[in-house]
């Protein structure tokens, strides 16, 4: 009698559990869940991000599917701390590029003009390097940087017309005038210590 009674109670529990199971399955038949939402018991289970009665209304925060270039990260919906040299929304701009061009122009000082065409160019090897070279066949490099029109010429040995001695400066870019380039270039003669002063005004081909 007792094992009689068993076999009806687990025959009960198993038509309940079916049951219940079928009316969850019924219950989730016309509930289309969206964005990898998941129906249970009639009701959408939203992941992280959805809410709505069908997962239908975003509610991430605004970095959520902002990606940062470069070493940014994202503030309220901004990219901030972009890599050295690197701008932009995203940091998704070299600050070093807008200077790439070959550019025609003059040196300027007290006492004579000089024609100097320089040909702005990549480093190869840095992203935030330019190399300058002149109509005189010397190179030199540059430095680009973050939100800025300015390219720097940190000191470095430098030979100009055979005399050996260290070149520094800066130029400055003018994007709204025909790409017209602006600068300073400063030389000091290694033997003699004597210090040259340089403008150089050019316009890009």
């Amino acid at each position: 009698m007792k094992k009689l009674f068993f076999i009806l109670a687990a025959f009960s529990a198993c038509l309940i559990f079916s049951c219940k199971n079928d009316d969850a399955t019924a219950l989730c038949e016309a509930v289309n869940c969206l964005n990898g939402g998941a129906c249970n018991d009639g009701t959408c289970v939203c992941p992280t991000g959805f809410s709505g009665e069908f997962c239908e209304i975003s509610i991430s925060g605004p970095c959520d599917t902002l990606v940062c270039l470069n070493g940014g990260y994202c503030d309220q919906g901004w990219c901030y701390g972009c890599d050295n040299c690197f701008e932009g929304q995203f940091c998704q701009t070299n600050s070093r590029d807008k200077f790439i061009n070959a550019y025609n122009g003059f040196l300027n000082t007290s006492f004579i003009d000089i024609a100097y065409n320089i040909t702005i160019a990549e480093h190869a090897d840095n992203l935030c390097r330019a190399i300058i070279t002149d109509n005189y066949e010397n190179s030199y490099f540059g430095l680009g940087e973050s939100n800025s029109n300015n390219l720097t010429v940190p000191q470095q040995s430098f030979v100009f017309d055979d005399v050996a001695g260290t070149i520094s400066g800066n130029f400055n870019i003018d994007s709204q005038n025909g790409q017209q380039l602006f600068g300073t270039l400063y030389f000091t003669d290694a033997q003699t210590g004597y210090n040259f002063s340089y403008s150089y005004e050019g316009l890009s081909e």
